[in-house]
């Protein structure tokens, strides 16, 4: 590799080349780095600008020689090439990124050892490093939501840059060192052809969407062209949602949040949304007080003006005109899903009446007074805003009287009886969810325990004089655990499964004992019903796995996790008013044209065979979500606009019930391994016998090699001195030495005998053999 040679000059000669980037910079160039830029001593962040992101310019030796004698004790921070990633795992704390890579492995195969940066000790943090054809552009970071896995950046010639050896670590205090793909720790760093191939599997899995060539825009005319007026509902939730993202989140995850806030935001204005240039201020000042303390208020103030004028988020916003923000790729946290995460949504209905939007979580919180509520109360309280809506839903629809029905637009009318289901771990907010809805819609209804099939009838009605006596005509049915529902749905002979799939459609239940006098039968919509059950995601198997009798999707599904919680909570807003008044009489709700056109198409598209088995009753619950909204506002009909927000409330429902299937699959998965362990565990103990029979044997030989060495030799001399049927069991033998206490691996990557190190041990220096 050619390199550079300067004459000595008296500025070189007087230069104290002891910081981390006057040490290493040249080095780095030398082995192919050409992207190497000083940042400030002891940190992170802020290389020298206009040498980073898509615009950026590469340095030239000369800058980079210059930097050496300016920068001389600043950290390191690599640029890569446009054919060389670095995949960085964050598996520290309580990130997750250790638990997404092996999730990544086993879907895409395993990648071929590397070398990695790092300034941590676990073995799996750091920054491993691949090729991949010139130019490539894969989306930045790899999650997998559906199983809540993230923590893993994608560093490319556009996005980030890597922090590399010698620079010191800001937070533990440590040195950055380089560790070769044989796990030891290497004093020079690897050149940049010596990298393995990014497997393909891998490229296709994280290869960004394709982009078309984007047209200049006018950045400041477009920011003084913001529209006027006070701050629309959803600005203001935009809003409200970034400053808790920025003041919940870490460091690491600060910039790219925050840039894609400052994205959805401009896309509102570009919407023609009032008060994004007041919501803009006010997120820069919160971004300049949060992140200003680690950095310095110049440098937080700097980042974000470039948020918010950087010239590639315009270009895309004005290149896709009301667009998804999510598809705006290489601007803002690019993620790789797994396919069925709970990200994806199914297109709904435009609405004539509710705005389009392209946030539409955001658009139902905040569209309407009775929403807002909802989420504010259950914030202040610490809970999901959608599982306190779903029992708020629930208990509402318990006081509509049972003669009150959806309309007969396939076979007869519809029953309103509305089951929830309250998705979280155990102790994770279904319990908290109903005494905050309990409050906040404070109306009298009857809440009784789960039962069998037989006893669903005696909460409404008893017998008396072998006369049947009502009680009540509605009931709101709880049950906190799923484990009970499956207990009860498991007994010989119960009927709970089935009467509560009749209960859902208002048809007739009850119990036809031979003897009348014990008999009671609840009438075809005599009675209200709604049921609110709490599931644990890796316990709802016997509820999932009764969609072929269609239980599941009778359901609502609703989180009890919200990302929105914090301990600096909202205040407390007043409760929400009971409810319209029904009358007396039975009637059926009208609901809109759309609707309707929804429901006997998709009816047609089931009679014909199409559609899965869980989404077969979806448009049913819709109707009975959308008929609780429209309550909600005081109203006893369903309108356009109530029918668009149960869309969206049906998408959460949707992405939650894939979560818990994902989560089924994945648990079956492991049950089938462990049986397959198990079956295989007399034959598994046999072959690890034999193999630590051999590692002992390796162990012993290693012994007396190093012995007859004097004590000391390097890996490759044992490597090659070691018969080649056995070489595979060395790297097994040497941990098992170094465990025993037996050899210590030096800095020079050599093994030694114990007696033979001169000291009482060494610090470890391998990141693993």
């Amino acid at each position: 590799m050619h390199r550079h040679q300067c004459p000595q000059s008296a500025a070189e000669a007087s230069r104290a080349m002891t910081g981390p980037y006057a040490t290493a910079a040249l080095g780095l160039w030398d082995a192919g780095w050409h992207g190497v830029l000083p940042l400030p001593p002891g940190k992170k962040a802020s290389p020298p600008e206009g040498y980073t992101g898509y615009s950026g310019a590469y340095p030239k030796y000369p800058d980079v020689y210059s930097w050496t004698e300016q920068h001389a004790d600043g950290n390191i921070a690599l640029r890569m090439p446009d054919d060389v990633i670095g995949i960085d795992v964050d598996a520290y704390g309580t990130k997750t990124g250790g638990a997404t890579y092996s999730h990544a492995v086993r879907d895409w195969g395993v990648l071929p050892r590397t070398w990695m940066s790092t300034a941590r000790t676990d073995g799996i943090s750091g920054i491993r490093f691949y090729r991949v054809p010139p130019g490539t552009r894969l989306v930045t970071q790899i999650t997998f939501p559906a199983a809540n896995l993230a923590h893993i950046e994608i560093i490319q010639w556009f996005h980030r840059y890597a922090v590399v050896s010698p620079s010191i670590h800001p937070d533990t205090g440590k040195p950055y060192r380089w560790c070769d793909p044989d796990g030891f720790w290497a004093d020079e760093p690897p050149s940049v052809d010596e990298f393995p191939a990014l497997p393909a599997r891998w490229v296709q899995e994280l290869a960004a969407p394709a982009e078309a060539p984007l047209a200049d825009v006018d950045v400041a005319a477009v920011l003084a062209a913001l529209p006027a007026g006070p701050m629309n509902v959803v600005v203001t939730a935009r809003l409200e949602r970034a400053m808790t993202d920025l003041r919940s989140l870490g460091a690491g995850s600060r910039h790219d949040t925050t840039t894609q806030h400052v994205l959805a935001l401009l896309r509102m204005a570009e919407q023609g949304r009032g008060g994004v240039a007041e919501a803009l201020t006010a997120l820069g000042q919160e971004f300049v007080r949060v992140v200003g303390a680690d950095r310095g208020e110049g440098p937080a103030r700097a980042e974000y003006v470039r948020m918010v004028t950087g010239p590639r988020g315009h270009q895309m916003i004005a290149a896709t005109p009301t667009i998804d923000i999510a598809t705006i790729s290489g601007v803002a946290e690019e993620q790789r899903h797994i396919p069925g995460a709970a990200t994806e949504r199914r297109p709904v209905e435009p609405s004539p009446v509710a705005e389009p939007t392209t946030e539409p979580l955001d658009e139902f919180w905040g569209c309407r007074a009775s929403l807002r509520t909802i989420r504010q109360f259950a914030f202040a309280r610490m809970c999901s805003p959608w599982s306190v809506l779903g029992v708020v839903m629930a208990r509402l629809i318990t006081t509509v009287p049972p003669w009150i029905t959806l309309p007969p637009l396939i076979g007869g009318r519809g029953s309103l009886n509305l089951f929830v289901a309250l998705v979280g771990p155990s102790g994770g907010g279904k319990g908290a969810s109903e005494s905050a809805a309990t409050d906040l819609f404070p109306a009298p209804v009857h809440v009784a325990p789960i039962g069998s099939g037989e006893g669903l009838a005696h909460q409404y009605a008893h017998i008396e004089k072998r006369v049947v006596t009502w009680d009540r005509c509605a009931v709101l049915f709880s049950e906190s655990e799923i484990d009970t529902l499956a207990g009860i749905g498991s007994r010989t002979g119960s009927t709970l499964m089935g009467k509560l799939r009749n209960a859902f459609s208002g048809e007739e239940i009850g119990f036809s004992y031979a003897d009348a006098s014990r008999r009671i039968t609840l009438g075809k919509h005599a009675y209200r019903m709604c049921f609110v059950l709490g599931v644990q995601p890796s316990k709802a198997g016997p509820l999932i796995s009764d969609a072929g009798g269609g239980t599941p999707q009778r359901f609502v599904w609703l989180p009890t996790t919200d990302p929105g919680i914090s301990v600096d909570r909202p205040p407390e807003p007043c409760s929400l008013p009971e409810g319209p008044v029904w009358g007396a009489y039975s009637r059926s709700v009208a609901i809109p044209k759309s609707a309707e056109l929804a429901i006997t198409e998709n009816h047609v598209l089931r009679g014909r065979g199409d559609g899965h088995a869980l989404d077969g009753h979806s448009l049913f619950v819709r109707e009975k979500v959308a008929l609780a909204l429209a309550a909600l506002d005081g109203r006893t009909d369903i309108g356009e606009d109530d029918w668009h927000l149960s869309g969206i409330v049906m998408e959460v429902s949707d992405r939650t019930r894939e979560m818990v299937t994902a989560e089924l699959r994945r648990a079956a998965r492991e049950a089938n391994a462990e049986r397959g362990r198990e079956l295989g565990e007399q034959r598994a103990v046999a072959d690890a016998v034999a193999e630590a029979e051999k590692v002992s044997r390796v162990a012993s030989w290693t012994v007396a090699k190093l012995t007859e060495f004097g004590g000391r030799a390097g890996w490759p001399r044992l490597h090659r001195r070691l018969a080649s049927r056995d070489r595979d069991y060395l790297e097994g033998a040497l941990l098992q030495l170094a465990e025993e206490g037996r050899i210590v691996i030096t800095e020079e990557r050599e093994i030694c005998l114990y007696e033979a190190s001169g000291s009482n041990g060494f610090d470890q220096p391998k990141a693993g053999i």
